[in-house]
């Protein structure tokens, strides 16, 4: 019985563990992309006035 509930914490854990680490993944991903995006059109539009 005690060996099922430390089992059960641990899962609870590990699921804590992982969302966080999503959360953290999905946050660092956005940034990385609008980044990307913001630079590419900044590129395009240097290109363009050069042009």
């Amino acid at each position: 019985m005690l060996l099922k509930h430390i089992s059960q914490c641990g899962d609870v854990f590990f699921y804590i563990v992982i969302s966080g680490f999503l959360h953290e993944f999905i946050e660092v991903m956005s940034f990385v992309v609008s980044v990307v995006v913001v630079g590419h059109t900044n590129k395009n539009k240097l290109s363009n006035k050069s042009i």
